[in-house]
């Protein structure tokens, strides 16, 4: 896989429906991980990271 194969092909319906499904899964975990540890803010987090080192600066 690389940035011009994606390794996808955008009319594959099932490839796409497994991504989605993962994609949906590992959110959904994410989710579960940050409320479980006590909803901490974005700084907090940025501030316990080592690599990559977060910051909480906004775009």
């Amino acid at each position: 896989m690389t940035d011009d194969d994606p390794g996808i092909e955008p009319n594959d319906a099932a490839a796409v429906d497994a991504f989605e499904t993962a994609l949906r899964a590992f959110a959904g975990e994410l989710n579960r991980l940050h409320i479980a540890h006590g909803a901490p803010s974005y700084t907090v987090m940025a501030g316990a990271s080592v690599r990559p080192r977060l910051t909480s600066t906004r775009c």
